[in-house]
């Protein structure tokens, strides 16, 4: 019986190995299986981004949210950048604000809001 989780950790895999294309194919089987696996969707939402699919980043960041609570930091981070990648500026502010807000010593979440504050946020 094929289970997400096998799924899921095969793609981590070809992310490691800078495959995002494997990895999506196998974070999509993931939610397949198992609709409700957040960390495929966070996931799918990263390998989405690592190929420049914006569209399809926020909708995996989005699925990782529902019925999340709380929510997922690294899920509201890439729904962020993938909003700012595709022009929806002040949803992508709000996204970076609350993950900039659950996790204060990301480092990586506060030099992204800060780029994004000063207009110099780049892919």
């Amino acid at each position: 019986m094929e289970r997400a989780g096998s799924r899921y950790w095969a793609g981590v895999g070809c992310l490691r190995r800078a495959a995002p294309a494997a990895a999506l194919a196998h974070f999509e089987r993931a939610l397949a299986l198992d609709s409700a696996h957040a960390p495929a969707a966070i996931a799918a939402a990263t390998a989405a981004l690592q190929l420049g699919r914006p569209g399809p980043a926020l909708d995996f960041a989005r699925r990782a949210l529902q019925g999340e609570q709380p929510a997922r930091p690294a899920a509201l981070f890439l729904a962020g950048v993938a909003s700012w990648w595709l022009g929806q500026t002040d949803e992508a502010g709000r996204f970076l604000e609350r993950a900039a807000a659950l996790e204060p010593g990301n480092a990586e979440f506060q030099a992204t809001l800060r780029s994004f504050k000063t207009g110099t946020l780049s892919r």
